[in-house]
């Protein structure tokens, strides 16, 4: 679609430029050509970035594809009216602040934490159960150890629509390298 906008921010400073932008000549901050949106910086939380992310996430209507790799400061994250959403890559830590209802997501890529594998895993099957057809895990550890076996994934997991897992364990000083080579380029950009 050469209408359709993908839109890139990597900073708050960023954020606050295009939402300061947007509403200039539009007080209602029209967002409709955007299919989709990476937001991704450090791990600073900012609640000036945090609503003005809010803000924007409000008003995109027509978002096919979010990620989102922001600290949030456990702010709730609005995706009811994103009846057009179909694939999200985020952290797990998200999956905690989505408010209901939520979009029928065919795609899910998440990074989890050893800790939070089985809460992780059951906020996926309570939240997307009847719409996921791909799901991304990428489990994250400190340093070599003992991982659990993809199986155990797969047994945790309720998800009937279910035809396409990927479980790779990932070191977490290798983390950001596989974020910024899988979403820093967006002209060859995958979505799960």
């Amino acid at each position: 679609d050469l209408d359709a906008i993908h839109l890139v921010i990597d900073s708050p400073i960023a954020l606050k430029t295009f939402r300061e932008s947007l509403t200039l000549d539009d007080p209602a901050g029209n967002t409709s050509a955007i299919q989709a949106f990476t937001a991704m910086w450090g791990h600073t939380a900012d609640h000036v970035a945090a609503e003005d992310l809010l803000w924007l996430l409000a008003r995109m209507n027509n978002l096919k594809h979010l990620v989102l790799y922001v600290p949030l400061t456990q702010r709730r994250i609005p995706l009811e009216h994103m009846r057009t959403l179909q694939s999200l890559n985020a952290e797990a830590a998200l999956l905690r602040v989505l408010r209901a209802p939520h979009p029928p997501l065919r795609a899910l890529s998440v990074y989890v934490l050893p800790e939070d594998e089985a809460g992780t895993y059951a906020a996926i099957a309570r939240l997307f159960a009847k719409s996921l057809i791909k799901l991304r895990v990428l489990r994250t550890f400190d340093g070599p150890r003992e991982q659990g076996s993809p199986a155990r994934v797969c047994a945790a997991l309720a998800l009937p629509r279910l035809e396409y897992l990927e479980v790779r364990d990932l070191l977490a000083k290798v983390r950001a390298l596989v974020i910024a080579s899988e979403y820093g380029d967006v002209s060859d950009r995958r979505l799960l």
